[in-house]
């Protein structure tokens, strides 16, 4: 008989899956969009960057801010004020853009430096679950900077979907990826 959630006493997945921390959050997907949007040329004003990658106007400041701290981004204040990309960011890649809005990007707790982790045993030997995250965390970050901005953005893509908002993209998800 093989492995099933109910064999060990877990509860069926809800229907739509409730995500409370996410590696990638929904700041870093809109600071992406505002990458991309500004990655066009020229300067955006808060509007049209919320409307042509639909952001949240009450989000849009906050990450637009953290993006010019970072030096991603540079404010035009005053009359015909607006946002454009510094320099040549599109030759960076997504893990600077992670990096701008999250500064300590981490799958887990026990990665961070000088994080004591009570499973580690006297003699120096490190958690096991330790090593195997920090090996994933490896290949995320590689990930991350494998492509620029600028090829991922200019990329066609593997599948188009249609602008309905309404549509539950999760379905589509659950089908490309495998269920335990």
């Amino acid at each position: 008989m093989g492995w099933s959630r109910e064999s060990f006493g877990l509860e069926e997945r809800p229907a739509v899956w409730e995500v409370k921390n996410m590696f990638i959050t929904r700041e870093i997907d809109y600071a992406i969009r505002v990458v991309r949007v500004l990655g066009k040329g020229g300067k955006k004003t808060i509007d049209e960057i919320c409307q042509d990658e639909l952001i949240p106007r009450q989000f849009s400041y906050k990450i637009l801010k953290k993006l010019e701290k970072s030096g991603v981004v540079r404010i035009f204040r005053g009359a015909g004020g607006g946002y454009a990309l510094k320099n040549d960011i599109l030759d960076g890649t997504l893990f600077d853009i992670v990096t701008a809005i999250n500064t300590n990007p981490l799958l887990s707790e026990c990665l961070g430096h000088g994080y004591d982790c009570p499973l580690n045993s006297k003699d120096g030997k490190l958690c096991g679950v330790h090593i195997e995250l920090n090996r994933i965390q490896e290949h995320v970050f590689a990930l991350l900077k494998e492509k620029s901005l600028r090829e991922l953005f200019n990329q066609e893509p593997f599948w188009d979907y249609p602008r309905d908002l309404s549509r539950d993209l999760s379905q589509d998800a659950r089908q490309i990826l495998p269920r335990l």
